[in-house]
């Protein structure tokens, strides 16, 4: 359960241990709206929000809202998060980045099944072991491939007089991050070579917490 009294969320819960926290909203760092593949396909959405002292020791990061579709979230933020507005995305990559994005899960997803067909040919005797492992060795490789072309498809830069919207993926989890101004310790910006001609550059921002976290936007 959610509720929110003035200046303080309580959330409260537990299938056998009841559990109830506290937070201040003004003390939280940013919302994070989470998706994996299967739940953004859906259209499933989760909120975390990021606060010391709340949650895992070295994240800070605790659940806000359940797993809920899109008119639950919005209804949720316009009731909960008034502070935390969501902006529309106005940077985004442009179609000559996709590479950037594909380039890290390609090597794997081209070297995997080249590896088993040569293992295949040179030790034939072993071959329906070397296709089991090498089949179920390339499917996280093309899933991350696949997240990784969606992440292009939605990411990008949005912004307000109150706050930042972040949307990005790290590794197989999708981002929509919205962090208020007075929350960011640093915007770093990192051109490649082969960016400096396209005009786009990587976007690091680092919010507060004991350790700044970081949230990484690429080719914008």
């Amino acid at each position: 359960m959610l509720t929110r009294e003035k200046n303080t969320i309580e959330i409260s819960g537990g299938a056998f241990t009841r559990r109830t926290t506290l937070v201040e909203v003004d003390r939280i760092d940013f919302i994070n709206i989470k998706q994996g593949l299967f739940t953004k396909i859906l259209g499933v959405y989760t909120v975390f929000g990021h606060c010391v002292g709340v949650g895992k020791k070295r994240e800070d990061i605790t659940t806000f809202t359940p797993a809920g579709n899109r008119k639950e979230i919005d209804k949720s933020f316009r009731l909960l998060f008034p502070e935390f507005e969501r902006s529309k995305i106005t940077l985004r990559p442009n179609k000559t980045s996709v590479f950037r994005f594909v380039a890290d899960p390609l090597w794997p997803c081209i070297i995997l099944p080249a590896a088993t067909a040569i293992l295949v040919r040179l030790l034939p005797n072993w071959k329906d072991v070397i296709l089991f492992v090498g089949v179920f060795a390339a499917i996280p490789a093309y899933w991350w491939l696949i997240v990784r072309i969606a992440d292009f498809l939605t990411s990008g830069i949005g912004a307000n007089e109150t706050s930042l919207t972040l949307k990005y993926s790290t590794f197989l989890q999708f981002n929509t991050a919205i962090i208020p101004w007075d929350k960011i310790v640093t915007i770093k910006l990192r051109q490649s070579l082969f960016q400096r001609f396209d005009k786009r550059c990587d976007v690091f921002v680092y919010t507060k917490g004991e350790t700044p976290y970081r949230h990484r936007v690429r080719s914008v």
